[in-house]
């Protein structure tokens, strides 16, 4: 009978990641976790026995803007660059050594790379605390989008082996 048992429990763990209906039965059972925010204040409490700041996890920002896309088309392409230095403007990163880090900019982007973008869709939304910056970060961030008539071919997900 305990063998049955471990057996089970194993064959449950598995599930998951093959069969829908397991998959729902695992929802049910973690899932309220996340919606009640139970997961959250575990997590905050880990962080305070570790003497962390919890205050740093409070990142709303005070400003926020929409980057609308002008192109219908695939996103073609996103210059990773551009998009750090958009983020930097916000806030989220340092140009100078001694410059300081606002912890509630960042982007979040709405699109990747092969998505369909129809012209008035969000393709992105920027976040500060500094409002002057976010008419150059949009700016910034608005010439990292490339976009195509065609859908661009994925990546490889293995570009050469080493031996």
């Amino acid at each position: 009978n305990r063998i049955n048992q471990y057996i089970e429990t194993k064959i449950e763990s598995i599930i998951p990641f093959f069969d829908f209906f397991a998959f729902v039965k695992y929802k049910e059972r973690y899932c309220p976790n996340i919606v009640s925010e139970a997961a959250y204040e575990y997590f905050k409490n880990w962080i305070t026995s570790q003497g962390g700041n919890i205050e740093l996890l409070n990142t709303d920002a005070a400003y926020s803007a929409k980057l609308i896309s002008k192109n219908s088309g695939y996103v073609s392409a996103m210059d990773t660059k551009k998009i750090g230095e958009a983020a930097m403007i916000l806030g989220a990163g340092r140009s100078k050594l001694d410059d300081p880090i606002d912890y509630s900019a960042g982007i979040i982007l709405k699109h990747k790379t092969g998505s369909f973008v129809e012209s008035g869709d969000v393709i992105a939304i920027v976040q500060t605390n500094n409002p002057k910056s976010l008419d150059t970060a949009l700016k910034t961030l608005e010439s990292a989008y490339v976009f195509s008539d065609k859908k661009p071919s994925p990546d490889p997900l293995i570009y050469r082996i080493i031996k």
